[in-house]
């Protein structure tokens, strides 16, 4: 009957307030999550770079973008891809 831990990662991303209302005792019965795919291989694959571009850009002192497309998250992860492949730092990429 004893919570060991809150994973809170996902839904920071998208609702910086989330911890506060937590803690306030509300009630969190909707946060945006990534666009689902028809296919699911590539929601499956999505997800993860969805979040972790929430995540960059509140880092860089923006807001969330719950509705991020796919196709601008894929085209972001690909760009990030490439350049940690090509051994260049792919948190130099602009995030819009």
């Amino acid at each position: 009957g004893v919570v060991d831990a809150v994973g809170l990662a996902r839904p920071f991303a998208v609702d910086i307030e989330v911890a506060r209302r937590l803690f306030d005792g509300e009630t969190l019965t909707h946060l945006p999550v990534p666009r689902r795919s028809r296919v699911r291989f590539i929601g499956a694959t999505l997800s993860s770079p969805w979040y972790q571009q929430q995540l960059r850009r509140l880092g860089g002192g923006l807001a969330p973008d719950p509705h991020r497309s796919r196709a601008a998250t894929a085209v972001r992860y690909v760009e990030t891809q490439f350049r940690w492949r090509a051994g260049r730092d792919p948190a130099r990429l602009p995030d819009s």
